[in-house]
């Protein structure tokens, strides 16, 4: 497309056509939400001509002199600056419409270096940010102060530790790597954090399925302790706390098939068939309870805890490399079946670990079966941790219906792995 118009125009007719595009997109959406003292300054016919100047002058600058972008980019906040101090600022001191004017100046100047990309990103996150200013606030307004803190200590993690974290091979055949265990801690962190988000931000509480799907993105395993407990009660929700126990069971699935792509488009190749088949499976059987029952609302939630807990995230660090070590060394003194005992065991308490950790498996070894095989049986344990659960917390209904499913997902994971593996 660039290329096109390059033969159609020439370089710089081409740089100032859409450095007014740019002054367009800015004025227009000033004239709708600027107030209308200021609209005059940054609208319509204002912002293109300015966007203009400062491509125009981009443009002379590359010709002539680049002491002339410098100078012209400095006269530029010096205006700004007096239009601050000129206007009435007895209702407010914020800099917003002076900020905009410098903003499309330099937009403008970038595309006068013929930098059209990133001219049209910074405009398009530029106009989201002026106009989503009321959701903003909003979101804000429900913002506490150890959510800030946990955003703080992920910034932190993520900019100033990671990249700093040796990338080397360490251990017996070098299967340590403290870079690639950061990087699944962040991964699995991040999910975490963008769970609570959810829970806190969704609105969980207009319905049991929407805070099931919610939960189940961090801990599926919390959310049948709740729902376990929630259907005794109230027993005339009961079948809607089975849906969400079995969505949340779903949901875990559908985590173990994104990991696995993230980490081994191979080994996600191999999952995608039997990932999909257990899924359908629960959504079945959801499908089925909702249709032979009447349905039901309520307002319920699952505490969504603490928004981020570098705690979790070492312990999370300390069982996946624990899981590494226990797949190495069973694999080297009991081969395939310490694999899979291995898989049984790890699943008794978090499928994602087993699931990262077969991943980098399969694609060091190749042997695609086995860490199939191995993730398969991991969630099949996990299933039956929360089966457990159910039988014990869940009311009587509750537990057949939810038995009945993850007895059909126990099954069908068992036949196919048998089937698969003669």
């Amino acid at each position: 497309m660039h290329d096109t118009l390059q033969n159609i125009f020439s370089p710089n007719l081409l740089a100032i056509i859409v450095s007014i595009v740019i002054g367009l997109v800015y004025g227009l959406e000033r004239e709708v939400d600027a107030p209308l003292q200021y609209r005059h300054l940054t609208g319509i016919r204002s912002m293109p001509l300015l966007a203009a100047m400062g491509c125009v002058i981009t443009i002379i600058a590359q010709q002539t002199n680049f002491w002339l972008l410098s100078i012209s980019i400095a006269g530029m906040f010096i205006f700004s600056i007096l239009v601050y101090f000129t206007k009435d600022k007895s209702n407010s001191l914020e800099i917003k419409q002076e900020i905009i004017l410098l903003l499309v100046f330099v937009t403008g100047v970038l595309a006068g270096l013929h930098l059209f990309r990133e001219a049209m990103a910074i405009t398009v996150m530029a106009i989201a940010i002026l106009s989503f200013k009321e959701q903003f606030h909003y979101y804000l307004a429900r913002v506490n102060k150890e959510e800030l803190t946990a955003f703080v200590k992920f910034a932190i993690l993520f900019i100033l530790v990671l990249p700093f974290i040796p990338d080397t091979n360490y251990g017996p055949e070098g299967i340590i790597n403290p870079s690639e265990i950061a990087w699944v801690v962040l991964i699995v962190s991040s999910l975490g954090f963008i769970g609570y988000v959810l829970m806190k931000f969704g609105k969980p509480e207009k319905g049991i399925l929407l805070t099931a799907f919610l939960g189940g993105l961090f801990s599926s395993t919390a959310v049948t302790w709740v729902y376990s407990a929630k259907s005794k009660e109230q027993k005339l929700l009961v079948d809607l706390y089975a849906c969400g126990i079995l969505l949340a069971c779903a949901v875990m699935f559908g985590r173990i098939l994104f990991f696995s792509y993230v980490f081994s488009f191979l080994l996600f190749n191999q999952l995608l068939i039997p990932g999909v088949m257990m899924i359908a499976l629960l959504l079945a059987s959801i499908a089925l309870i909702m249709w032979r029952k009447r349905k039901e609302t309520a307002t319920t939630s699952i505490p969504a805890g603490s928004p981020m807990e570098l705690g979790n995230a070492l312990v999370f660090g300390a069982i996946y490399t624990g899981i590494l070590f226990m797949v190495f060394y069973a694999d080297k003194f009991w081969g395939t079946t310490g694999l899979y005992v291995s898989g049984i065991i790890s699943g008794f308490s978090d499928v994602d670990a087993i699931t990262i950790n077969m991943s980098k498996f399969a694609e060091k070894t190749q042997r695609l079966e086995a860490a199939t095989f191995v993730v398969i049986l991991a969630s099949l344990s996990n299933n039956l941790v929360k089966l457990m659960i159910s039988l014990v917390r869940g009311d009587v209904r509750l537990r057949m219906q939810v038995g009945i499913a993850i007895a059909m997902v126990f099954i069908s994971g068992i036949l196919y792995v048998l089937i698969k593996g003669f």
